[in-house]
Parts: C-alpha cells; sequence; structure tokens
C-alpha cells in the first residue's frame, strides 16, 4: 500500500489523505477478485484514476511538472508525492482438530472432499498444503491425519487474513460434524 498527499502545485499543502493501491495479479481471476472489492467498499470513496498514471522517482520534480504544462492545460494534472506505507498486519492462524473413530483412509479422503467442494489448489501435494479462495478471501490449509489409541486424529491449519480463516473454519467443523453423526 503506498501513501498519497495531494501536493497543490508544487508546495506541500496536502488534502485528505488518499492511498494509491498498486495490486499485482497473476491470473485474471485474481484480478476480478480485486476489481470486485474495490467496486464494493463502502468505508470510503475509491475512484479509478484517469488519464496517464506514472510512478516517477526523481528529485527534479518541479522542471518535470513545468515540462507537463508546457505540453497540455495545468488543470488536467494531479501530482502526489509518495511514501511507501507498510501497515503491520499479518495472517490468521486456525486450527481444526478432531478426534473420532474411523478408518484413517477414509478421513483422509472425506478431508480430500471438503477441500474439493471449496475448490482447493494443491500447492504441495506431499505435505497436503491447499490454496483456496472464497467469498471470504483467500487462505492456505493443511492437514494431518493419524491414527493414535484406536482413534483417528485430524489437524486442520487455516492461514489467512480475515474472514477467510474463521469461514473456513466453521465450514470444516460444520461437515466433520455431519461426517461423525452418519449412520
Amino acid at each position: 500500500m503506498i501513501e498519497i498527499e495531494k501536493e497543490k502545485k508544487g508546495n506541500k499543502e496536502s488534502e485528505e489523505k488518499k492511498y494509491l493501491f498498486v495490486v499485482s495479479y497473476d491470473t485474471d481471476a485474481e484480478r476480478k477478485r480485486v476489481d470486485y472489492l474495490f467496486n464494493n467498499w463502502e468505508k470510503g470513496e475509491i475512484e479509478k484514476p484517469k488519464g496517464l498514471v506514472r510512478l516517477v522517482n526523481t528529485s527534479n520534480y518541479l522542471n518535470l511538472y513545468k515540462s507537463l504544462t508546457s505540453k497540455i492545460p495545468e488543470k488536467n494534472i494531479d501530482s502526489y508525492e509518495i511514501n511507501k506505507n507498510e501497515p503491520d498486519i499479518s495472517p490468521q492462524t486456525i486450527s481444526v482438530n478432531k478426534s473420532m473413530k474411523e478408518d484413517p483412509k477414509a478421513l483422509n479422503e472425506f478431508v480430500e472432499y471438503m477441500l474439493s467442494k471449496k475448490n482447493a489448489v494443491i500447492k504441495n501435494h506431499s505435505k497436503n498444503k491447499y490454496e483456496v479462495y472464497t467469498k471470504k478471501g483467500r487462505a492456505e490449509i493443511s492437514y494431518k491425519v493419524d491414527e493414535e489409541d484406536n482413534k483417528t486424529n485430524l489437524m486442520i491449519k487455516i492461514e489467512g487474513f480475515s474472514p477467510a480463516p474463521q469461514f473456513l473454519r466453521d465450514f470444516f467443523n460444520k461437515e466433520l460434524n455431519y461426517y461423525e453423526k452418519r449412520p
């Protein structure tokens, strides 16, 4: 995230704080998710810049501004001073732990079924690591199934930014409760 303070014709009088987000994406689906979020954000005003947008790193700002005004009317130029802003946020990790009298292979298959219901994508098959995109956000999921004292233990680890981990925890708990209660 990059913080912007609007400048008035070269002086440092700033208006309301604005933020410029430069969001990189790998797929069109990621771009659409971000676009949807921006289009539906209600806790502030979001506008898409019109015209040509460039990030310029220069010690000669005023000369560039003067050169631009010599080419196009000044009313068509907005310039901003940008300072990198790195908020102190970190992903949340939530675990779902279940112990039940169940065949480990059957439980493993059920976990795979639950992941398929959420269209999880394998990131590392040997470590049972998956990536999931939900309506509540993105999360990484890993799980482990082991047998101990005639019981099968399942540990699902969900890592992501709120509210995705809570949403997925609730989903897994609900599905596992149904699974345990089946005839």
